[in-house]
């Protein structure tokens, strides 16, 4: 199945590549670009993806900082949760100091 799948996509491909050449007439012919772009569609049992998502914050102290990340976060947890076949774990926090350019902390920065 998944090589009729293959099949179907490489198909795809080719002729949309002979569509764009053939519809293309303006082009200069000394031009070097060639854009592709192909689509499919197969349906698949226990189909899993995999999201990633993250937030970056700034503020002038640490503690004011992670209040505002921990209510980004919960805010969104909450909505993933919502969805059964959603699960969620939460990933690596990391706060790093924003310097002048004399040397001096100014700010905090979060990212999560």
């Amino acid at each position: 199945m998944a090589l009729k799948f293959y099949k179907t996509a490489l198909v795809l491909v080719s002729s949309f590549s002979l569509g764009l050449t053939a519809c293309t007439p303006f082009r200069q012919v000394d031009q070097r670009v060639v854009e592709l772009q192909a689509q499919a569609h197969h349906e698949v049992n226990n189909d899993e993806a995999v999201a990633t998502l993250y937030t970056q914050q700034q503020a002038n102290n640490p503690q004011q900082l992670n209040t505002l990340i921990q209510k980004k976060l919960n805010t969104a947890f909450e909505i993933a949760k919502k969805y059964p076949s959603v699960k969620v774990s939460s990933g690596q926090q990391n706060t790093s100091p924003i310097y002048s350019n004399h040397k001096r902390i100014t700010g905090w920065s979060t990212y999560a």
